[in-house]
């Protein structure tokens, strides 16, 4: 019985007796839910990263990073995705201060720019302003 077993095992192994490094779990490859999830960080929709990743319909893509607990950003029409490189003390002390406001940082940030840009726009003007003046001679 054991001679059986080992030359199943035999069979299942890929050249040079290693397992296959194109393993499935699940439904999909691995690659397939590692480019998924990257395409997902980088804002694209479920219907954009179906097409990219060769998945039939954006569904089964929003169904598969909700399974590794991935959400998509929400779809909407009059927003979008702005992807900002900060220094890594900026970005501490935007989490300390949502954690105090009880809101996680990207909502915390969307809303001081927001309140920046939009609502108290000549703060920042007045900021800029200040800014041009000190660099200059």
């Amino acid at each position: 019985m054991s001679d059986v077993k080992a030359s199943t095992t035999a069979k299942r192994l890929g050249p040079n007796n290693r397992r296959e490094t194109r393993k499935k779990v699940g439904r999909y490859t691995t690659a397939t839910k590692v480019r998924c999830a990257f395409f997902a960080g980088q804002g694209m929709t479920a219907g954009r990263i179906a097409e990219a990743v060769g998945i039939d319909q954006g569904h089964k893509v929003r169904s598969l990073l909700r399974s590794l607990g991935i959400n998509l950003l929400p779809e909407s029409k009059s927003s979008e995705l702005l992807v900002l490189s900060l220094p890594r003390e900026t970005l501490h002390a935007v989490g300390e201060m949502a954690d105090r406001a009880g809101v996680d940082p990207r909502t915390f940030a969307e809303r001081v720019i927001t309140m920046m840009v939009v609502e108290e726009a000549t703060v920042l003007r007045n900021l800029i302003e200040d800014a041009g003046a000190h660099e200059q001679p």
